[in-house]
């Protein structure tokens, strides 16, 4: 009779992967956010040698925007799962508004300075602003669009 091995990282490999998207697959920057070394991520990532503790899984919680119950018993710790579920509850999290899109640009943004993102909002300043849409049964009247207005120095 053939046994059927189950693969019980594959959870927890999902998580991982899903992870990896939201730094474009750079896993070092993942390592980093989880505070481990790009060498253990690998090691964890290929399921050889490496797991991660209960912090790390929290952190790898907060990146995914899941309960920590779900990322801890991916990772085989559903006793800790368990404790933290009757202590504190199980958390909720809402999908993000705009779906997966809007959740990598709000990574993308929290990994940037504070000087990074006073340039981006610079740059965005300068950008045309929609001040009002065509109406949707009238698709054949222009968009009327603002500029910013160019001044001298010292004028």
């Amino acid at each position: 009779m053939a046994t059927h091995k189950v693969d019980t990282f594959a959870p927890f490999r999902a998580l991982l992967m899903e992870a990896e998207a939201l730094f474009d697959g750079v896993q070092r920057r993942l390592a980093a956010q989880l505070g481990i070394d790009a060498t253990r991520y690998n090691k964890l990532r290929t399921g050889t040698a490496y797991h991660l503790n209960v912090e790390n899984c929290l952190r790898l919680a907060a990146l995914l925007k899941r309960t920590p119950g779900e990322v801890l018993r991916a990772a085989n710790k559903a006793g800790v799962a368990d404790l933290l579920d009757a202590y504190y509850g199980v958390p909720h999290y809402e999908p993000w508004p705009g779906g997966r899109q809007a959740q990598q640009l709000a990574s993308e943004w929290a990994r940037l300075t504070e000087s990074q993102r006073e340039l981006v909002l610079r740059v965005m300043g300068g950008l045309p602003t929609l001040t009002h849409a065509a109406p949707a049964s009238r698709p054949d009247l222009p968009v009327k669009t603002t500029r910013p207005r160019m001044t001298r120095a010292g004028r």
